[in-house]
């Protein structure tokens, strides 16, 4: 659905030894990414690959504009 956002559901910096992890936890809106890969044969053409990449940096970018 174009213009439909995941909501927001936790996000931080986790502690793993002596490194630091940051984490964002999106709400899950449709089938995920392997369901969707197998049910396209398991490729996907270059303009899905592209247009999915701009819908992550889309909604990352949201995030971080609306928890900075």
């Amino acid at each position: 659905m174009p213009g439909l956002r995941p909501t927001l559901l936790s996000y931080g910096v986790q502690e793993h030894g002596s490194q630091y992890y940051s984490f964002m936890v999106l709400e899950q809106l449709g089938p995920s990414l392997a369901d969707l890969l197998k049910a396209c044969g398991g490729t996907f053409t270059i303009a899905t690959t592209l247009k999915l990449a701009i819908q992550l940096v889309s909604t990352a970018m949201l995030a971080i504009v609306a928890f900075d």
